[in-house]
């Protein structure tokens, strides 16, 4: 059984980067925190975050916390256009 205490840690630390990201909506939040969380472990780049480990993307999201830069959303948005 997984760890249901990682469940509000997780929420605290994703509402904690929402408040530093106000302009991005909540699916642009979990996207950036995915594309991170793939980086992470140097898997493709796409929009699929379903499969990454709730111990992964907690680690992106306390990496993004520490940095003070804002989401890429053009470099995403390039990759993945509409047809």
């Amino acid at each position: 059984m997984r760890d249901p205490q990682r469940m509000k840690r997780i929420l605290k630390k994703l509402q904690q980067l929402w408040e530093q990201n106000p302009d991005l909506r909540l699916s642009q939040l979990c996207i950036w925190v995915g594309v991170t969380a793939q980086k992470k472990q140097n898997l493709p780049i796409n929009s699929d975050i379903f499969y990454i480990e709730d111990a992964t993307f907690e680690e992106a999201l306390d990496q993004l916390l520490k940095k003070d830069d804002k989401p890429c959303c053009e470099g995403y948005a390039k990759n993945h256009k509409s047809e």
